[in-house]
């Protein structure tokens, strides 16, 4: 009984663990997207300069 729990205690943590990753790996995305849109915006600024010229 005791080896049963220990499985499925063993399991979740397994579960729990790669859970974590994915989070660790899309917020990696997040800021890197985060980054890309702020160079996307500075992009735009600039171009709105260039054409009022």
């Amino acid at each position: 009984m005791m080896e049963m729990k220990l499985e499925h205690l063993s399991g979740k943590i397994d579960h729990n663990v790669d859970r974590l990753d994915n989070h660790e790996e899309q917020n990696k995305s997040l800021l890197i997207f985060a980054e890309q849109l702020h160079s996307l915006t500075e992009d735009v600024k600039e171009l709105n300069k260039i054409l009022r010229v």
